[in-house]
């Protein structure tokens, strides 16, 4: 198998990150084609019909401007093998924000709580490119050692690449009546992050969806679909972990009726 590949065909019309006729790295292969790096550096799965083996040596692989010229985090090259300095920094940052979270969330035994996680963002490289093992077993871990005694159930975001799909505990599935499906998330199509969380539950399962009362948002990996109406934003001196962008969410009840109703 070559190390790049020359799309031909394009199955997906609203993707951005490929186009006919572009040259892309091959990030890894699959029994129905490959994952390229597109332009934006981010894994896209791709079918054998829409490229052919590339091996030319004229053209270069179409990809984004460096970062420095275009202002975007520098990509990685997939899963990472760094060994990081700071984990304990990040632990006490992750546990910070969930404490601030937990403050104002007023949440009950039996809620969710969901939790998006960029591991390369978290390492100062852009979401998506650089899985980091270690990262993502300190950020669940710190979660869980937060939550424990209090009933909540933490909710971990898959990746794109498993559509946003929800890593819970069965208990919590099983109580709210929400359909099981069959996933099992790795470093490079789940995420770091929700890897770790489906090796450290006690008897973890994917669903698709969830409407979570509470949310944190760590790399901007966009929780808002899993996160009950209304969302009220949650400031926190805590907003960043490692090199990630942190935002907060509880929610509420919807107000309805008129002039006339009364609220709690």
């Amino acid at each position: 198998m070559s190390d790049r590949v020359k799309i031909i065909y394009k199955k997906d019309e609203y993707s951005m990150e490929y186009n006919v006729g572009d040259i892309l790295d091959v990030d890894s292969t699959w029994y129905g084609g490959v994952t390229v790096l597109g332009k934006t550096g981010v894994p896209v799965s791709i079918d054998r019909k829409e490229y052919e083996e590339y091996t030319g040596e004229g053209e270069k692989p179409a990809k984004e401007p460096a970062a420095e010229d275009d202002g975007l985090r520098p990509a990685g090259h997939g899963i990472s093998d760094q060994r990081f300095t700071h984990l304990d920094e990040i632990d006490r940052e992750v546990r910070g924000a969930v404490k601030d979270l937990l403050a104002v969330a007023d949440l009950e035994p039996g809620d969710a709580l969901v939790i998006g996680c960029s591991s390369s963002e978290v390492a100062n490289m852009r979401i998506g490119s650089f899985s980091s093992e270690e990262i993502g077993k300190c950020i669940v871990n710190a979660i869980l050692d937060e939550l424990d005694g209090t009933g909540i159930f933490m909710a971990a975001q898959c990746c794109e690449h498993l559509n946003r799909a929800i890593i819970v505990e069965k208990k919590y599935a099983k109580e709210n009546r929400i359909p099981i499906v069959n996933v099992v998330p790795q470093l490079k199509a789940g995420g770091s992050f929700a890897t770790a969380a489906y090796a450290r539950m006690e008897e973890p399962v994917a669903i698709e969806q969830i409407q979570a009362q509470a949310g944190i948002d760590i790399g901007d990996t966009l929780i808002g679909m899993h996160l009950a109406p209304v969302a009220v934003p949650v400031r926190s001196e805590h907003s960043m972990v490692g090199g990630a962008h942190v935002v907060m969410a509880r929610t509420r009840a919807k107000y309805i009726g008129g002039v006339r109703a009364a609220y709690r």
